[in-house]
Parts: C-alpha cells; structure tokens; sequence
C-alpha cells in the first residue's frame, strides 16, 4: 500500500500542477479582466474540476500515509496485517 500512496500522490501532484500551470489560459476568451484568456466555458469547468478535487484528494493521501506509517511505527503492524491476512 506504501508504494500505491505515494505513486496516486505524485498524479494527484502532477494534475494540480498542471493546470495550475495553464493558469488563466482556459478562461473564457470574453472574460473582462483577465489577461491571456483563450478558452471557452467548458475548458474553464474542466480545469477548475480538476484543480478542486486534485486539491482536495493531495492532503487525503498525504493524511492516508501519515496513517500508514503511524501503523508500521507505532504499533508495530505488518504488511499482512494493513492487507487483512493476519
């Protein structure tokens, strides 16, 4: 499970990263205001879901390994037992 956390970590990272990277570009082309506006309304819905929820699911991993490791340090728990084997 360590492995599989930190790789959903690294895409959840790369997502967020990316469109923050894109910035104002899928913004609405007639949007007063903003500067380098060359999108439309649905490229602007689909980066700002994928900002949300990447946003979102990145402190959710982080939190889930923090608990991993807590397991393994803590309370001395295998990886049979985090699988249910034991």
């Amino acid at each position: 499970p360590f492995r599989r956390l930190i790789f959903a970590m690294c895409i959840v990272d790369l997502l967020q990263s990316g469109v923050a990277l894109l910035s104002t570009l899928p913004s609405p082309v007639d949007t007063p205001g903003i500067w380098g506006a060359y999108g439309n309304e649905m490229t602007c819905s689909i980066t700002g879901f994928i900002f949300f929820y990447a946003s979102n699911a990145a402190p959710l991993y982080m939190c889930s390994l923090c608990i991993h490791c807590l397991c393994f340090v803590q309370y001395k728990v295998t990886q049979k037992g985090i699988k249910g084997e034991d």
